[in-house]
């Protein structure tokens, strides 16, 4: 019985659908995204008959609605990460000018996109894998000090994560997946919801390069951790 703390632009669509492969639709929850300005009331009753529950899950959220179930999730290293969500809310969202993220995304240049100052766009370029796995995605919410999160991210993949997959490794971590559920893999592995229209990071300024850096030195540190525990594959 898993939870998988899905991190946005990561490949977790994929995953998903190669669960759904694996278990089947009966066992795989609808794609849950606790990320609105909302004050969720969960009952993990309504979860128990998925083996895995999937979603924009913020780790705060983990024990509440799927108690002792062990953790999943997939890395991205995070300057990928910042540039593919920019380009996906910019060209394959519909024009959303109601959701202040899209629509910064939409209508500002990469730059001042990346310097906006809206707390909504900051939780999606600052650090969001570690705060996935540290708290909560929604910064009104969080509740983790902000220079412990690093090292509660850490802590967590570490001991509750058994399986960590990343984006750049995407057919040995499918594997590994696989491998810890112990199912035979399809034949074909799932590649689902590309970002369309992006420039990838070698066409990008040195100096926007640096400022994404700057803003996910967490994630970039959480990055390397994670992949050195992925090495190891399923540890527990």
């Amino acid at each position: 019985m898993y939870i998988f703390n899905h991190i946005p632009k990561t490949g977790g669509v994929s995953m998903y659908v190669l669960l759904q492969q694996l278990i089947g639709s009966t066992l795989l929850s609808p794609q849950l995204a606790l990320n609105e300005e909302i004050d969720y009331q969960l009952d993990p009753n309504d979860f128990e008959q998925y083996k895995v529950i999937y979603g924009h899950i913020g780790v705060v959220w983990n024990d509440i609605i799927g108690p002792r179930r062990r953790w999943m999730t997939v890395l991205r290293d995070p300057v990928d990460r910042v540039l593919s969500q920019y380009y996906f809310w910019r060209n394959a969202v519909p024009r959303s000018p109601h959701i202040p993220h899209v629509n910064a995304a939409q209508t500002l240049p990469l730059e001042e996109f990346l310097r906006s100052s809206n707390y909504m766009v900051l939780q999606g370029n600052e650090n969001a894998q570690t705060w996935f796995l540290a708290d909560d995605l929604r910064v009104r919410y969080r509740k983790v000090p902000p220079d412990d999160a690093l090292a509660v991210a850490k802590n967590n993949l570490s001991e509750r994560f058994d399986f960590i997959g990343i984006a750049e490794d995407y057919a040995i971590s499918a594997q590994r997946l696989c491998s810890l559920l112990r199912l035979p893999c399809p034949a074909s592995i799932p590649m689902e919801n590309r970002t369309p229209q992006r420039k990838p990071v070698h066409e990008i300024e040195p100096e926007t390069i640096a400022l994404i850096r700057e803003l996910n030195a967490m994630d970039l540190e959480l990055y390397e951790f994670g992949k050195g525990l992925a090495s190891l594959g399923s540890f527990h």
